[in-house]
């Protein structure tokens, strides 16, 4: 089976572009979703009759939107926060709204041209003064406190102010996944993937299908387990190497 995915970018909007975040205000799938009866229809037609169908139109198995998870539509790891299908507003360009599953890529495709989504644009937050104006944070604010800040600077005979920025940012993956499941008996899972991280794979796999995490089994892919024992062997011989590193001796000389 392949699987199609709607993308923001194949929607019908009432802009030229759509915004990288907005609002969602109706997803029409409708025509799409009928398509998925065309596969059983087929089967019993005779040869003559499926040539006369439009070829991109049969083999389409279905069409999922967010309402059709079964349980919690998040794969955040950590946190709850990153959706699988967007139900209510976009965050970024190319987010998920709906997954086509057929025999063909075509027949994919030309299932997911025929979702209709109506967006509302929200203004976007480009700078970290807006963001902190709107409130706008990833996570509740740490805070580090020691003794009396407050009142040694109060008393300080000199106080310098400013402000200062920097443009480090944090990755998110460290190279692309690829995974297959394949469905067993008494609502279980098979996972294959390959993944770092087979545990956290069963969790997300488990609370997204509803099911006990006892019945999602997920197995990694070899290469994924060596490619992180051979970054481990690396760091590790770095710092082997630079201990081992004879330090430059201090000399003077005295005239």
């Amino acid at each position: 089976m392949r699987t199609g995915k709607m993308r923001p970018t194949k929607a019908r909007t009432s802009t030229s572009r759509v915004n990288p975040s907005t609002r969602m205000i109706s997803v029409r799938a409708a025509h799409a979703r009928s398509l998925a009866g065309l596969r059983a229809t087929c089967a019993g037609e005779d040869s003559q009759t499926r040539r006369l169908r439009r070829e991109d139109d049969a083999g389409v198995a279905a069409v999922l939107l967010a309402e059709d998870v079964p349980g919690l539509n998040d794969v955040g790891a950590v946190r709850h926060d990153e959706v699988l299908l967007a139900d209510k507003e976009v965050f970024y360009h190319s987010q998920i709204i709906a997954l086509v599953v057929g025999e063909t890529q075509e027949a994919c495709r030309n299932a997911a041209a025929k979702i209709l989504v109506e967006y509302e644009p929200l203004p976007p937050i480009l700078k970290i003064e807006d963001a902190i104006a709107q409130n706008s944070f990833h996570y509740e604010p740490n805070f580090i406190r020691r003794g009396d800040a407050l009142g040694a600077l109060k008393s300080s005979p000199q106080i310098l102010e400013g402000e200062f920025s920097f443009g480090g940012q944090e990755h998110f993956y460290l190279e692309m996944q690829a995974a297959y499941a394949e469905p067993g008996e008494d609502g279980s899972m098979f996972v294959m993937s390959s993944t770092q991280h087979p545990s956290e794979v069963q969790h997300i796999v488990a609370h997204l299908l509803h099911v006990p995490v006892n019945h999602v089994v997920v197995k990694a892919r070899a290469w994924a387990a060596v490619s992180a024992a051979r970054r481990r062997r690396r760091r590790r011989s770095r710092r082997s190497r630079r201990s081992r590193r004879p330090r430059p001796s201090s000399r003077c000389a005295c005239a």
